[in-house]
């Protein structure tokens, strides 16, 4: 028999009695049995039975059931221990006396034992009240506790006071009261009661006796309100301030309980302060676990940026007054004496409240905690006595400090206070601010914005170096919590019982300790209570603990944990963990008392891991979407993003309709289209439609390892499935059918392309991270997210344990119609919204200028009445002129016509109309004719003008003219389409011109450029809001509505096939030509967006141009008829009445008499023309009408035209907005170029070849011409033999016209004189032109030239030079270096401090200079190199007897003999076994394709681009350590023969680009020759405030080079092989040349730059850059810009070429040029003889002569008197002063008097020679007498007008008795006289009357002249078709 021995245990307070033990009923007892003498490898079974003390039972004991005993009041029955719980005291409260028995068993023999225990009593009968109900949070004790009448018989011993807000919360120990009575009234400060409870606190009494029993009472609910904010500032100002504050008495007092209460008071007080301000602060921490935080303000969403500066610095000073004051109080009461258990229990307590809000303990006050609780957790178990409640209260104070001061480590590294921010200023860690432009990998700046002044800067190191000094405590912090939590769980160990759990409830962290077997660890879940968190082991233990590690009934200890924050918050996978998650761990521990730390990892089945999420994160809710599949995609598409690598996609997908199946195509990147393999993962949704169960929502989702750490967008295409495609496998991508483009829900019949519900969709992103203590950073390895994440917790399943947190992701943007109305703001969509106000602004105007236009062609439809109409004269002519388009075609002059038919001729009749000017370039005019009869069929007209008009305006360019009888509607066209002018084409002025045959008519020539001008001026829609003729129904108001109307609908179907054909996606299937490409869709896409775009815009204008006026307007010919009325009226007399014409050209009376009006036929054969006003009444034949629409057709056309508008507008804004500012700037690009290419390149080309086409193939002038407008008048009144509606008044019209004034033609001379003074005129305005244009042009050039150029280029190589060259940090001069040990100096001191940046004046570190070089200013591209170029060994023989000498020959650099192998360190050469990994790069060649270098020319030889490269990358000291080592490896050597340093750098100051090489040339001699290039470059030309101007004057000067181009090539082509020998044609190939070379260059360096900007943008500058080759191509560009500038220059000096002095020397230089040519022969030999004299007699001597080039170059300065000759004559005094003597006699004296001779010859015989001489200056004097004219200067003018000279010569002419005035004009004074006697006295008819009596005779029949003989024709210029044989025919027919 073994007798088991039996003891109180697992820490319970225990009073042995003799008996037995007397232990406390409020507490839990453990007992512990252990058999003597028993081995451990004995099984033993343990049976413990409980008894309670009771008389009535035989022996005196009542057996308890087993199912009292094990029902939660017992644990550990059949085990070594029991643990006997306080309920099962309660449930038999009657009995106070048990009986613990307990039987061990081993191999059948059972032993027991058994021992009694007595019950204490705890404390009863009183109670306990508190007043008042409501107060605010004090300092003073505004509360009363009153307790009384507590009894006990062991005597009372304590009152322990308690706070707090329900049971997930810390309980808060007010005080303790030390009493032997059992009432005390006491006042006590309470914290501030929970928001969420309405500020409610509870308030709890622990009344405790002297042997340890407690009875807890809870006392009362009262409402603490927070305190004013004022009152708490007041409060922390005097704590932080004031040496004599209550808090320094109250130490100095030193009671701890009393220091205690004060600083929970204060505590209490700074809480309620910081929760007033949470709608701030509250996003700088972590939400806490429990409700405490749960309805914070603000708590997701970044509300300080919404503060002034001032309001800011006003919370931070706030914050940091708070924090100063945390950290004083803790300082102060963890300073404090505290051996007694219930000291330290006070001052955890006050810990717990002070760390509430983690964001105000800085890193200080967080060492300060965890050093206290570090203490205070290896005290746990001091003292004695210790109750397991004691115990439990100390393990949750300092859970909820572990907790406090872990949150606070991982948030305030990145939200320090103001005083760790200056405390962070003045640690030397400050000043180390890295300078090399590298990546900044650290995570503290992970919230730091960019800092763009220096203040910003400033603050962003002293936050960045806050966060690196937090880091490192926060890391030595995670330690000693680690070292905590051991205490707690060593202390939880020695006191707990198998099978026991205790779980500790904090703000910040939730801990549970279980000692429990094994297989109750794997069997089920772990858990913590009040919340979600879980830890799900699989079933299979040895998978878990191989080898029987952990056998089922072990005892192992769980430890899990749930914190809100963590302190690995700076590792750089952190950012990707968000504010929001939780962090759980969980331990397992095994051993003696379960103290060794388990190893679980490389499971084989995972653990299951729920990591909750905050309660307060932003709801994340499904959105509705109403899907659709828009013509240009097979899918509905969605888009999120992937952000950080780890992630996993989710998405719930809840379709309204349960009987639709949706296909999910996923694909990473792209658009999702299976067909061309874009598609990472499809799924069916619901997955199976045959469940009847199925849920109404479905999940899909990509875990972490599908993902494969993507980064980036990520599409889901949603397609609803057909009934036959329904439940089809998606398993594979591959498998999916080809599906089409939707309809946009246009075609409801299409299968499968459209959706018929609607569904709700929720996207987010997860991860699984995690993190073992010792790691460097969080990893996902190991672990995947589970499909059951959601938006409330991360599932994750890992294989293996430790700390674990989740990511997530936010609601992605959504490409559908509910993303088009929710992105409908304008800073989403600004380029389409300001695209479309910019198009309806040009509308709007152009709108107002139209209905302006519209108002001004109607006064242009009528025609003018001739002023010189006859009121007797009853039968009319209409004549319209068409002026051409030439250039100048206009005229301002008199012009003048004669009409001649068969049957009469007209006078000289004038052109004239006194309201509107006539004759302009390209118009169209209209007059009416009055004549006493009709003509008769037309044979020709003669039309001249009398050149009055001024300058420009003295030609005119006919196109044609057509005549038209008002009459019987015939008409007859005369087709001219020549210039009247004497300085163009023969110089006349005069003409006849025929009428026109239908063969002329048709001729190619017409018909084209009749039917261009008309299709371009009235078809083509755009240039016809200009253009379009007077008389069209179409007016310009409607033409501009209509040109919006197809702009955005053109803008519509490109926005519907926008990127639709496969383009982006790289797809052609199409067949190719040449540098075309067509497939099939797109020909699909051209006819589908023309079928858009043409029909409806072809209806609005057919509707436009057809439909009638409402109103037909007057007709023309009437309303000239009333408006002969409204002119000028005079009065005729016969002074008025001139004989001639003030011009060139003189009328007179015709010799013939006049004759009266043959009788009008009846009918007279017609031509076909085209009809330019038409009648009604039956006199004429019925001409076939073309068919008009009613007038309200233009109503119709109006709604559908802003019907159309509205719509395409609508659209096109959807369109842009789904498409993404981005992809919108894009598409408007390219449909802006579309369409502009398509307006004025497209159309006209099109126009110009259907004009061709017509031309060619069809002739039928006017028939094609007829024109709807001529519906729109009403018919003339007018019929055969009809009196006009309205008499003339003769005192208007025809009053000063004289009767039939005759012709004569101009005079030869006259012409010829006015021809001269044209010509000089035209010479005059061309040379003006000429200057003004070529100034402009050079002015243009030399902005252009400037803004190429900076001015601050000097200053800034000078810069470049101090800080690399004359570095002032160090006293090496490069310039000065002579050796090896002289050049790594300088890369130690001066290269090193050039490349990085330095401190500042101030000491200050370089902030916001990362990248800069050591000006500060300068942003290094990329990184600099040094580069080695060197020789092979032995590349030269040397003479065997110089072998034992010098044992190894090495020569100069070549390229041929450059070394390029591989070698190890040390230039040790690479054997076999050498890897690349053996040696550093700088020993591997690198060639110059690799390094975008380019050969370069240095002082001793030109060098390639390749070489041996070392990076300069890393800090100051990095490089000077490198340097060290490369000396020490002796990488230069005797081989080395040139280092370059390279690098470029950017100054934005200056916009200027320093291009740096740093050449130092090894010698063989061993010398090395320093020389450097520091190239500033404005490479990127477009940054300054000029930029709008200089790209004006770019494209000003482009144009200026067009015109040039052009003008150069007429002149060769007018000129041919002598176009070469012209001087300034050579300077103006020059200057095109020049410029063209520079345009290409420029586009080409700025298409480099770009390149390697964008480059550098990309890779941060992290990448080699270098800008040698753009450096080159800019100094070509320079040089270019130079000679451009140079010839532009120089041919200004030909704008002085009327200058006398000028054309003098130029005639000199000329003449003389032979001449000049042999002397330069000579001049050359003697020279250049000479020069080799001096080079090789002094080439040793000075360097000046040491080459050729230079010996060339000081003779020429010799020439001029400047040289040396005592540093020569030192080296030969006698050589040296012949040399120079012979030179200067020979070259000075001789040869340059030969020239000067020459130039003195040529000279006098030009001066003498006049016609050596130009005569250019003529044109001077021409121009001289214009202006003196023009300003009224000078006396008598020196050019006269052409009547001026006329009258001058005839008075000459009479005065020398060589003409006879007045029998010249004798007839035409009687002309005059007559007629003006017959108007005022008779009327025409009685005079016709007269002269019939007298038996003169009309037309043919009688004996006068017939109209062409009565006239001359010495000069007239006969034009027209068949010219020639007309005038041959009219010979004939009037020769008599």
């Amino acid at each position: 028999m073994y007798l088991p021995l039996r003891r109180c245990t697992a820490g319970s307070v225990c009073h042995q009695l003799p008996n037995g033990y007397l232990v406390l009923k409020s507490a839990r007892l453990g007992l512990s049995a252990e058999c003597q003498n028993c081995p451990d490898t004995d099984v033993l079974d343990y049976n413990w039975n409980i008894s309670l003390s009771s008389f009535r039972w035989p022996d005196g004991w009542r057996p308890l059931q087993q199912i009292d005993i094990e029902k939660n009041r017992t644990i550990g029955a059949k085990s070594k221990e029991i643990s006997l719980q306080p309920s099962l005291f309660e449930a038999f409260k009657e009995f106070k006396v048990y009986k613990a028995k307990v039987s061990v068993t081993r191999a059948g023999v059972t032993g027991w034992a058994a021992t009694q225990i007595k019950l204490n009593d705890p404390p009863t009968g009183g109670e306990c009240s508190i007043e008042p109900k409501v107060a605010d949070v004090s300092r003073k004790k505004l509360f009363r506790i009153v307790c009384s009448n507590w009894s006990d018989d062991t005597g009372i011993d304590e009152f322990r006071f308690f706070s707090f807000f329900d049971e997930q919360s810390v309980k808060t120990q007010i005080t303790v009261v030390k009493t032997p009575r059992g009432s005390v009234d006491l006042n006590v400060t309470l914290s501030q009661g929970a928001h969420y409870l309405d500020y409610n606190n509870s308030v709890r009494v622990v009344i405790r006796d002297t042997m340890g029993a407690s009875t807890e009472y809870t006392i009362d609910t009262v409402r603490v309100l927070p305190v004013s904010t004022d009152v708490v500032r007041a409060m922390t100002d005097d704590l932080r301030n004031n040496p004599t504050s209550d808090l320094t008495k109250k130490f100095a007092e030193g009671d701890l309980i009393t220091c205690t209460e004060f600083v929970t008071t204060i505590a209490a007080m700074l809480n309620s302060d910081k929760y007033q301000n949470n709608a701030i602060t509250s996003t700088k921490s972590a939400t806490a676990l429990g409700p405490y935080d749960a309805d914070r303000v603000g708590a997701y969403t970044t509300v300080s940026e919404e503060l002034s500066y001032a309001e800011q610095r006003a919370v931070d000073m706030q914050r940091d007054n708070r924090a100063e004051v945390r950290k004083l109080i803790l300082d102060s009461i963890t300073q404090m004496p505290n051996n007694t258990m219930l000291g330290r229990t006070q001052i955890m307590s006050a810990i717990a409240e002070t760390l509430r809000y983690p964001d105000e303990v800085t890193a200080k006050t967080q060492m300060i905690v965890i050093d206290a609780l570090e203490n205070y957790a290896n005290k746990l178990d001091d003292g004695q006595d210790v109750t397991p409640e004691e115990r439990e209260q100390n393990m949750n104070y300092l859970i909820a400090g572990i907790g406090g001061a872990m949150d606070a480590a991982g948030t305030t590294g990145f939200e320090g206070t103001l005083t760790e921010l200056k405390e962070a200023a003045d640690d030397e860690l400050f000043l180390d601010y890295p300078t090399e432009n590298v990546a900044i990998d650290d995570d503290c700046l992970l919230e730091n914005p960019p800092a763009y002044d220096f203040d910003a800067a400033f603050t962003r190191q002293q936050r960045l170096t806050n966060c690196r000094l937090t880091r490192v405590t926060a890391l030595l912090l995670a330690d000693k919590a680690v070292q905590v939590l051991n205490s707690i769980r060593n202390s939880y160990l020695q006191n707990s019982i198998e099978g026991e759990s205790q779980q500790f409830n904090t703000d910040r962290m939730r801990t549970k300790l279980k000692k429990t077997s094994a297989k109750h660890v794997f069997n089920e879940p772990q858990k913590l209570e009040f919340s979600t968190a879980e830890f799900a082991f699989p079933s299979d233990m040895n998978d878990i603990f191989p080898n029987g590690l952990v056998g089922e009934n072990d005892t192992l200890l769980v430890q899990m944990s749930e914190n809100s924050n963590t302190p690995y918050r700076y590792m750089k996978t952190a950012k990707a963990i968000p504010k929001t998650t939780r962090f759980v761990s969980l331990d397992l521990f095994k051993g003696e008392g379960a103290g060794d730390k388990l190893t679980v990892t490389g499971l084989s089945k995972p653990i299951k891991i729920k990591i909750p999420r905050s309660n307060d994160q932003p709801p994340l809710d499904n959105k509705m979407v109403d899907p659709l599949l828009a013509s240009w995609n097979k899918f509905q598409l969605h888009k999120t993003s992937s952000e950080f690598p780890g992630s996993s996609l989710h998405a719930e997908i809840c379709p309204t309709d349960p009987t639709v199946q949706y296909v999910v195509v996923v694909n990473f990147g792209e658009v999702p289209d299976p067909e061309l393999g874009l598609c990472n993962k499809s799924f069916l949704v619901p997955a199976n439609m045959s469940d009847p169960d199925r849920p109404t929502c479905s999940k899909i989702y990509m875990d972490n390892l599908e993902m494969a750490d993507y980064v980036g967008e990520v599409y889901l295409g949603f397609r609803q499935l057909t009934t036959e495609e329904m439940g089809m496998d998606v398993s594979n991508c591959t498998q999916l059918p080809a599906w089409g483009n939707g309809t946009d829900g246009s075609n409801e019949s299409a299968t499968g392309s459209n959706f018929t519900g609607n569904y709700t969709l929720k996207l987010f992103g997860s991860g699984c991270y995690a993190i073992t203590p010792g790691d460097s950073d969080w990893s996902t390895l190991g672990c995947r997210v589970h499909q059951d994440t959601d938006d409330s917790m991360t599932v994750c399943e890992c294989t293996h344990l430790t700390t674990f947190a989740g990511g997530w992701v936010v609601v992605p943007n959504t490409i559908d119609w509910n993303y088009v109305f929710n992105n409908f703001d304008f800073y989403s969509n600004p380029t389409l919204y300001i695209t479309e106000i910019v198009i309806l602004t040009v509308f709007i105007v152009a709108f107002i200028w139209a209905r302006r236009k519209d108002r001004k062609d109607l006064e242009q439809l009528g025609i003018a009445p001739l002023m010189d109409n006859d009121s007797k004269d009853k039968y009319y002519y209409e004549i319209v002129v068409v002026t051409g388009m030439r250039r100048n075609a206009g005229t301002d002059s008199k012009v003048y016509f004669i009409l001649s038919g068969e049957d009469d001729e007209t006078d000289v009749r004038e052109f004239s109309d006194h309201k509107r000017k006539i004759f302009r370039r390209g118009a169209t005019n209209g007059f009416l004719m009055s004549c006493p009869r009709p003509l008769g069929y037309l044979n020709y007209a003669r039309i001249w003008h009398d050149n009055s008009g001024k300058g420009n305006m003295g030609s005119w360019y006919l196109n044609y003219m057509i005549v038209r009888d008002v009459q019987t509607d015939e008409k007859w066209v005369f087709i001219a389409d020549k210039w009247f002018a004497v300085e163009e084409d023969d110089g006349q002025v005069d003409r006849i011109v025929p009428v026109a045959t239908r063969e002329a008519m048709t001729e190619f020539g017409h018909l084209f450029a009749e039917r261009t001008r008309k299709n371009l001026a009235d078809g083509h829609l755009w240039f016809s809001v200009v253009a379009r003729p007077p008389q069209s129904r179409f007016t310009a108001v409607q033409r501009v509505s209509c040109c919006l109307c197809l702009l955005y609908a053109s803008m519509l179907a490109n926005a519907m096939f926008y990127r639709s054909d496969g383009e982006e996606k790289g797809v052609s299937s199409g067949i190719t030509f040449g540098p075309f490409s067509i497939s099939g869709a797109q020909i699909w896409i051209g006819i589908i967006s023309n079928l858009i775009v043409f029909p409806v815009n072809f209806i609005i204008i057919l509707l436009f141009r057809k439909a009638r006026p409402r109103k037909l307007r007057p007709s023309r010919v009437d309303e000239a008829i009333k408006t002969a009325f409204d002119g000028p009226r005079t009065t005729a007399s016969v002074n008025d009445v001139k004989p001639e014409v003030s011009s060139i050209f003189s009328v007179s009376r015709p010799t013939s008499a006049m004759t009266s009006p043959k009788p009008r036929p009846e009918s007279s054969m017609s031509r076909p023309g085209t009809s330019l006003s038409a009648r009604a009444d039956g006199a004429l034949p019925n001409k076939k009408q073309k068919k008009s629409l009613p007038w309200w057709c233009r109503i119709v056309a109006w709604v559908i035209l802003i019907l159309t508008t509205l719509l395409c507008a609508a659209f096109v804004t959807f369109y842009g907005i789904s498409f993404s500012d981005e992809v919108c700037k894009k598409w408007i690009s390219s449909m802006l170029i579309s369409f502009f290419m398509s307006v004025f390149i497209t159309q006209p080309i099109k126009v110009f070849l259907i004009a061709i086409f017509l031309s060619l193939l069809v002739k039928n002038p006017g028939e094609e011409d007829e024109e709807d407008e001529a519906l729109d008048e009403e018919t003339t009144r007018l019929a055969k033999d009809e009196i006009p509606l309205h008499d003339m008044n003769a005192d208007t019209y025809g009053a000063a016209r004289p009767r039939k004034i005759g012709y004569k033609p101009p005079d030869r001379k006259e012409l010829d004189a006015a021809r001269e003074r044209r010509l000089k005129e035209i010479q005059m305005w061309a040379i003006v032109r000429e200057v003004v244009v070529y100034s402009f042009f050079l002015w243009i050039l030399l902005v252009i030239s400037y803004r190429q150029r900076n001015g601050d280029t000097f200053l800034y190589k000078d810069t470049m030079e101090r800080v690399f060259i004359k570095n002032n940090e160090s006293d090496i001069d490069f310039g000065k270096i002579r050796n090896q040990d002289e050049y790594w100096n300088w890369t130690r001191s001066g290269l090193v401090n050039g490349i990085r940046a330095g401190a500042y004046y101030n000491d200050y570190p370089p902030l916001m200079l990362r990248g800069f070089v050591n000006d500060k200013v300068s942003k290094i591209l990329g990184y600099a190199t040094m580069r080695q170029v060197r020789i092979r060994p032995s590349l030269c023989e040397m003479d065997e007897r110089m072998l034992e000498v010098v044992r190894e020959c090495n020569i100069e650099y070549e390229i041929s003999g450059q070394e390029e192998a591989t070698f190890d360190k040390g230039w040790v050469p690479r054997t076999d076994n050498s890897t690349v990994n053996d040696t550093d790069p700088w020993y591997t060649y690198t060639d110059s394709d690799t390094l975008n270098s380019y050969p370069y020319w240095g002082k001793l030889a030109m060098y390639s681009g390749g070489g041996y490269v070392v990076p300069l990358k890393g800090s100051k000291t990095d490089l000077k350590a490198l340097m060290n080592k490369l000396e020490g490896q002796e990488w230069i050597d005797r081989y080395t023969r040139a280092v370059f340093v390279e690098f470029t750098t950017y100054n934005a100051q200056v916009n200027l680009f320093g291009i740096a090489n740093i050449l130092a040339e090894f010698h063989p001699t061993g010398g090395v020759v320093q020389s450097y290039r520091f190239e500033p470059a404005m490479l990127l030309p477009y940054m300054t405030q000029a930029m709008l101007f200089q790209l004006v004057c770019e494209g000003v000067y482009c144009l200026f080079i067009i015109f040039f181009i052009i003008r150069l090539l007429k002149a060769f082509i007018k000129e041919k092989l002598a176009f070469f020998k012209g001087f300034w044609n050579l300077v103006d190939m020059g200057i095109i040349s020049m410029s063209i070379g520079a345009i290409v260059i420029y586009f080409y360096r700025l298409f480099e730059t770009n390149k390697l900007t964008s480059r550098f943008k990309e890779t941060n500058g992290l990448e080699y850059i270098k800008f040698q080759y753009v450096g080159y191509w800019n100094e070509i560009f320079t040089y270019m810009i130079g000679w451009t500038v140079f010839f532009a220059t120089l041919k200004f000096m030909r704008l002085l070429r009327f200058n006398k002095r000028m054309s003098l020397l130029a005639s000199t230089l000329r003449n003389g040029a032979r001449s000049l040519l042999h002397f330069s022969v000579i001049f050359w030999i003697v020279f250049l003889a000479f020069a080799m004299l001096f080079f090789l007699s002094f080439m040793t001597v000075d360097i000046k002569y040491s080459s050729f080039i230079g010996s060339v170059v000081s003779g020429i300065l010799m020439m001029m008197g400047k040289f040396d000759i005592y540093q020569l004559t030192m080296a030969e005094p006698v050589l040296t002063q012949i040399f120079v003597f012979l030179f200067v006699l020979s070259v000075t004296f001789i040869i340059v008097n030969m020239f000067v001779s020459i130039l003195n010859e040529t000279f006098s015989a030009v001066r003498d020679d006049i016609n050596k001489q130009s005569n250019d200056y003529e044109i001077v004097s021409f121009m001289i007498g214009r202006f003196r004219r023009f300003t009224g200067l000078g006396g008598q003018p020196t050019t006269l007008t052409p009547e001026e000279q006329r009258n001058q010569e005839q008075e000459k002419r009479y005065a020398e008795g060589r003409g006879n005035s007045c029998v010249d004009d004798f007839p035409d004074r009687i002309d005059r006289l007559l007629h003006s006697i017959s108007n005022v006295y008779m009327d025409q008819d009685n005079v016709n009357a007269m002269m019939d009596k007298k038996g003169y005779q009309h037309g043919d029949g009688g004996g006068g002249a017939p109209p062409m003989a009565a006239k001359g024709y010495d000069n007239l210029a006969y034009t027209g078709p068949k010219a020639k044989g007309r005038v041959s025919e009219m010979s004939k027919v009037h020769t008599h």
